[in-house]
């Protein structure tokens, strides 16, 4: 299949208008929620299945709560696991169904897909709220002749800041190596300015990188001291996972910037997690974890976002 072509198919499923989009459903992401728990304003719902039967869609609930935040991970072995693309998801569901959805803006769920070897699950965890100003960005990238895409999207105005982002690579072969937010070099230093991405891409499939937003939200953003991901042993190990606390914020974003090249690292997770105190929610810290193939050694630097 040519590039003109898959530009098409990938048009047929992804339509922008005014900054918005529309991601093709015919289920809602919902159905087959395993975990669903609250903390403060904001509900969490995970759902997990085998990570070679298709992509895992977590739901947000009914449809007065709208997607805010959302993170994947793949279990199994480090060296054979890896995130492929990550999505904000749309019901699309239309009258006479029960829980017609009115709009066609993605912010009903988010879809997470993994590669892993036999067994190993893919969990999508989604992170919604009550109202609010909340909008979804979309920019289109073509990978250069290596095979590797890298691109950013922002939030378009100052008063916008961003919550979570994610690219969504839609071809076999190809995974996550960088997500993250971004500084545009604004007054302010946090890197709250939309999300910057880089991806591995066989045959050169145009992907696309996604930024959800939000206006008049308190949100704290941390960093992790980066860490070394390694060759081969003895010296640091090739897998490595890093994580920033939110103290009493709730997590609702965050990612890594994996340095070197392109097709030698590989994400593997990141996605909120619980840490065990009194609410079941999981929305202490944000994890992520990354895997060096191998050649020279990187950094790992992971990114969290907090509602406070």
């Amino acid at each position: 299949m040519g590039r003109a072509t898959s530009a098409i198919l990938l048009g047929s499923i992804l339509a922008l208008a005014g900054g918005w989009i529309a991601l093709a459903g015919s289920t809602t992401p919902n159905d087959g929620d395993q975990s669903i728990s609250k903390a403060g304003p904001l509900r969490y719902s995970s759902e997990s299945r085998l990570a070679d039967s298709g992509e895992a869609q977590a739901g947000c609930g009914p449809l007065s709560r709208r997607l805010i935040g959302g993170g994947g991970a793949v279990s199994g072995i480090a060296a054979d696991s890896y995130l492929k693309s990550q999505s904000p998801r749309d019901m699309n569901i239309e009258p006479p169904a029960p829980d017609p959805d009115p709009d066609s803006h993605p912010d009903d769920g988010w879809g997470a897909n993994g590669v892993g070897p036999p067994g190993a699950a893919v969990t999508s965890t989604a992170i919604c709220r009550k109202g609010g100003a909340i909008k979804y960005r979309l920019k289109q990238i073509q990978p250069n002749a290596n095979d590797q895409a890298a691109g950013k999207v922002g939030c378009g105005g100052k008063r916008w800041h961003v919550t979570t982002g994610t690219p969504f690579v839609g071809t076999a072969g190809g995974w996550i190596n960088s997500s993250h937010p971004y500084d545009g070099g604004d007054r302010g230093k946090a890197p709250d300015d939309g999300w910057k991405i880089r991806a591995y891409v066989p045959a050169g499939f145009p992907i696309s990188v996604y930024a959800i937003c939000a206006r008049k939200v308190k949100l704290a953003y941390k960093r992790a001291k980066p860490v070394t991901l390694g060759t081969s042993q003895p010296g640091p190990s090739r897998t490595r996972t890093r994580s920033t606390g939110c103290g009493k914020g709730h997590a609702i974003g965050g990612g890594a910037k994996v340095s070197g090249f392109v097709n030698r690292g590989r994400l593997i997770a990141t996605a909120p997690v619980d840490t065990g105190d009194p609410g079941k929610a999981p929305d202490d810290r944000w994890r992520v974890q990354a895997h060096n193939l191998g050649g020279e050694p990187t950094k790992l630097k992971a990114f969290g976002i907090c509602w406070r």
